[in-house]
């Protein structure tokens, strides 16, 4: 019979499979801050965002151009502008981190662009009403100006990705993009400023083996004390010796405390972040390590 339809494959089931062990073990406790101690942190916070800007916006600059001679000179350039060495290293491997992330979106949205276009281009060759083609011409004069669009944005994005540009927006494109609908989101520019800045003066600093508490920057001791090494343009602010602020109030962590403390002994790196709530105004400490 000539009108019978054919009758389509069913689709194949993937057999099952594992899903690997994680190999990162993320934990997080409340940071008790005196009045004194958050003007500490918020300083901190504002220099480092200050220079992760700085030095971004820099690695953006380079684009392809970005060799090894280059991020040496950058690491120097923020050890002069005040942080210390290990600090300065930190910070590049976040900024880079950063660039490569972005790099990868480029990628994704570029793959993204080709796969539609080629969608809209294949169902446009057929005639309007027809299976596997768009249901009036109404349809495909709409779709006709916006592949137009597409294709323009591709073009846009290629250039910019052989360039190895990237734009970044630090503080999340989400929140960015809260600030022009403020009323929708049912906060005030008060509100909308204090979670902009929590998230852009956030600050982590990655670990090291063999050094105390697996972080020479930021660490944790068996009793819970937490210890930080200032950037050596706050040094004025330091409570302890060699430019070190130690907090008055031990941390405690809820859940794997004995992992924590094993890996504390053990000195294995172990990355620590501070992080600010506005809505509940509370400080956090994470800590990251291995497992």
């Amino acid at each position: 019979m000539t009108g019978r339809k054919k009758k389509r494959k069913l689709r194949q089931i993937t057999p099952a499979f594992t899903v690997a062990r994680p190999t990162k073990l993320s934990i997080r406790t409340r940071l008790r801050v005196t009045p004194e101690e958050e003007e500490v942190l918020n300083a901190v916070g504002v220099e480092l965002s200050r220079l992760e800007g700085w030095a971004l916006a820099r690695r953006c600059q380079l684009g392809s151009k970005f060799t090894k001679v280059e991020r040496a000179t950058l690491k120097r350039d923020l050890t002069a502008k005040g942080l210390t060495s290990r600090q300065a290293g930190s910070l590049v491997n976040h900024v880079m981190g950063v660039w490569r992330s972005r790099r990868k979106a480029q990628k994704r949205e570029l793959t993204s662009l080709t796969k539609r276009i080629k969608t809209i281009e294949s169902k446009l060759r057929k005639p309007a009403g027809k299976r596997g083609a768009y249901r009036s011409s109404f349809v495909c004069f709409q779709k006709t100006r916006r592949l137009v669009l597409l294709k323009e944005r591709r073009q846009a994005l290629r250039i910019t990705t052989r360039a190895a540009k990237v734009s970044v927006a630090r503080g999340g494109r989400g929140l960015l993009k809260t600030r022009h609908n403020l009323g929708d989101a049912e906060l005030t520019v008060k509100e909308w400023s204090a979670r902009w800045n929590a998230k852009r003066n956030a600050f982590a600093f990655a670990g090291e083996s063999g050094k105390v508490g697996g972080n020479e920057t930021l660490h944790v001791d068996g009793a819970g004390r937490v210890e930080l090494r200032l950037p050596n343009s706050l040094a004025g602010l330091a409570n302890a010796s060699h430019g070190r602020y130690v907090f008055a109030v031990p941390v405690a962590f809820a859940v794997h405390k004995a992992q924590l403390m094993q890996a504390i002994t053990a000195r294995a790196a172990i990355q620590y972040r501070i992080h600010h709530d506005p809505v509940k105004a509370r400080w956090y400490l994470d800590a990251t390590l291995s497992i």
